[in-house]
Parts: C-alpha cells; structure tokens; sequence
C-alpha cells in the first residue's frame, strides 16, 4: 500500500475511537438529561445498529481522501484538511444524533 494512503487511512482510524467516544458520551449525557422511560433491549440494539452506521459514514473522511489521491493526483490536496473535516463531521453527528433522540423519544419536532 502506498505511503499515503496507508498514513492517512492510519490517521482516519486513530481518530474513530475519538470520534466514537464523543457520540457516545453526547448520547448518555442527553439520554440521562432527558430520563427516558422506557430503554430498554431494543433501544440497546438500535443505539449499535446507529452507531455502526455513523462509523460506515465516518469512512467517507478516508475514502476522500483516497478518491483525491487515486483519481485526482491529490490536486484537492484533501489531506491537509484532515481535522477540519473531522471536526464538522463529528459535530454534525453529535448534532444529529441528539435530534435522532429527540424524534425517537419525543416525536417528530416541526
């Protein structure tokens, strides 16, 4: 594997753990906020089903950067923009994931 793509596919996973404990700490402290009634199995089950989901989209930080460095000669030069798109893409899930509860436990706010 090349140089690059395996440094920046090591960067992008180093930061899913981060990335992971964030939601999850944003989620627990809403839930405990909010003391929904009933969670249970299925609300378990859901919240890792939702997380694994977050985690197939969090590749999509990688897979840009692949997709500038394999089709476009890295002209974006995406790799210098690492944290940025980390950052956004870690607040936008924290965010939509305190309004994915929000739905759930409250229906939907409109």
């Amino acid at each position: 594997m090349n140089c690059k793509i395996s440094s920046s596919l090591a960067w992008w996973d180093k930061k899913r753990v981060l990335f992971n404990i964030i939601i999850l700490v944003a989620a627990v402290v809403y839930l405990i906020m909010i003391k929904p009634k009933n969670f249970g199995l299925n609300e378990i089950f859901g919240a890792l089903l939702y997380g694994l989901i977050l985690n197939v989209f969090y590749c999509l930080g990688f897979l840009m950067e692949l997709y500038d460095y394999s089709y476009l000669k890295s002209k974006l030069k995406l790799q210098n923009y690492r944290s940025v798109f980390f950052i956004l893409g870690t607040v936008f899930s924290v965010l939509y994931t305190l309004l994915q509860i929000d739905i759930y436990y409250f229906g939907f706010v409109g």
